[in-house]
C-alpha cells in the first residue's frame, strides 16, 4: 500500500484513529500514575584468596576455583540465612520484609559480587542492600577460610525509582495507540464495499451511490433510447429528509444514514435501474421502459421500505426516520425537460407534513409551463 493511500485512510477516518489514541495513551498514563514506585539500590562485594601460606601449586589450584566459588557466595548472599540476619539487624517488621526483593549475582567474567535490594522505599532498599552485604560478609570469613569477601561499593540511597518507567510507559502509550487506530482505519477501509471502487469519479463519496454527472450522462442515454425505440422512461426525485426528519442527528451519523438509505434503494429497484444522490438528501431515479403508473408504485414500495427502519437516535433519545416525498414523471419525446417537471412533482409531494409520492402528470400545471 502506499503511503499516499495510507496517509488519506487516515485523515479521512480520523474521528475513528483519534479517539482511539488518546484513550490508549490516557491508559497508559492512568497504569503510571497509579503504579506503586519502586527503588533499587546495589552493593558491590569483591572476592579474593586470604591465604598466604600455601605453596604455588595450591595458591594455582585454589585461583583455579575462585569463579566457582564467588558463585557460591553469590547463592549465599540470597539464602534465607543472610537475609533473616539482615532483617533482624534492621528490626524490620513483617510488612517492610513483604515488599521487599533481593537479586544476589556474580558480575559475569569477575570475582565481583552485586546485591541488589527493591522496595517501595528508597532508604530502605539501600539499608538492607548494605545489611545483607555486611551479613554476607560476616558469614564467608567465618566458614571460609581460603577467599575472603570485602566490600567494594556499599549501595547509596536512589533519588529516581526504576518501576515505573515514565518514558518507557509514555513511549509504549504512543505508539499503541498509533497503531491500534491506524489498524481500525485499515480494517474498516477493507470492509468497506469495493463494488465500486474503479468508479470513483462517478461516485458519490458520502452514500457511494451514483453522482449528479453520472445521473444526468445516464438520463441523456435513456432519454436518446427512448425516442429511438418510442418506449417511455421515467424519473423519480425522492427527498428522504423531508421535514427535516434527520436533521437531529449527528454528522457522522446522518452521513451513515443517508449511506444506509443509498443502499436500501440500490437494493430495491431493478438491476437496470440507476439510483444517484443528485444533492443533499435527494436521490434521483431512472427507471428505462417504464411508465409514469408503474413508476408510481415502484417509488411507492421504495417509500415504504425507508420510513420503517430507524437510522440512528437523535440527542434526545428518538429514534429517527426517513420521511421520503417523491416527484415521478414520464418521459417521451417531445415531452419537455424532464428534469424541471420531475422537480415540480416534488415540490407538490412535499406541501404537506407527510412525504408522499406525486405524478407529474397529476399536477394542475401543464407540461412546459
Amino acid at each position: 500500500m502506499e503511503l499516499r493511500t495510507l496517509f488519506h485512510i487516515v485523515t479521512s477516518r480520523w474521528w475513528l484513529v483519534l479517539p482511539i489514541f488518546v484513550l490508549t495513551l490516557a491508559a497508559a498514563i492512568g497504569l503510571t500514575i497509579v503504579q506503586q514506585p519502586l527503588y533499587s539500590a546495589s552493593s558491590t562485594l569483591v572476592v579474593a584468596p586470604s591465604v598466604t601460606d600455601q605453596n604455588t601449586l595450591d595458591v594455582i589450584g585454589l585461583l583455579s576455583r575462585q569463579s566457582e566459588i564467588s558463585d557460591t557466595y553469590a547463592q549465599i548472599g540470597s539464602s534465607r540465612t543472610v537475609q533473616e540476619a539482615a532483617a533482624k539487624q534492621l528490626n524490620l517488621t513483617d510488612a517492610d520484609k513483604a515488599h521487599l526483593d533481593l537479586e544476589s549475582v556474580l558480575v559475569s567474567g569477575t570475582t565481583l559480587l552485586q546485591i541488589t535490594a527493591t522496595s517501595p522505599s528508597n532508604k530502605l532498599a539501600a539499608d538492607y542492600a548494605n545489611a545483607v552485604s555486611q551479613q554476607l560478609a560476616s558469614y564467608v570469613n567465618s566458614h571460609y577460610g581460603v577467599f575472603s569477601v570485602s566490600a567494594l561499593d556499599p549501595a547509596t540511597t536512589p533519588n529516581r525509582p526504576v518501576e515505573p518507567d515514565v518514558p518507557l510507559n509514555l513511549a509504549l502509550g504512543v505508539a499503541g495507540g498509533l497503531v491500534l487506530g491506524i489498524g481500525l482505519a485499515l480494517v474498516a477501509h477493507l470492509v468497506q464495499p469495493q463494488a465500486r471502487a474503479g468508479l470513483r469519479d462517478i461516485v458519490d463519496p458520502e452514500t457511494w451511490a451514483f453522482n449528479d454527472s453520472y445521473f444526468a450522462y445516464r438520463l441523456a442515454q435513456e432519454m436518446n433510447r427512448s425516442t429511438r425505440s418510442r418506449q417511455t422512461t421515467a424519473v423519480a426525485l425522492i427527498d428522504v429528509n423531508h421535514e427535516n426528519a434527520l436533521d437531529d442527528l449527528m454528522p457522522r451519523v446522518r452521513t451513515e444514514a443517508l449511506r444506509r438509505i443509498a443502499t436500501l434503494l440500490d437494493s430495491h429497484v431493478r438491476p437496470e435501474d440507476i439510483v444517484a444522490r443528485l444533492y443533499g438528501s435527494v436521490f434521483g431515479i431512472v427507471m428505462p421502459d417504464t411508465n409514469e403508473e408503474q413508476a408510481v408504485a415502484i417509488v411507492e414500495g421504495l417509500r415504504s421500505r425507508l420510513a420503517a427502519p430507524a437510522f440512528g437516535t437523535t440527542a434526545n433519545g428518538v429514534p429517527a426516520h426517513a420521511n421520503p416525498a417523491a416527484g415521478v414523471v414520464e418521459y417521451r419525446e417531445g415531452s419537455g425537460d424532464v428534469m424541471q417537471h420531475a422537480q415540480s412533482a416534488l415540490r407538490a409531494a412535499k406541501e404537506g407534513p407527510i412525504g408522499r409520492t406525486e405524478a407529474f402528470s397529476a399536477l394542475s400545471v401543464q407540461p412546459g409551463t
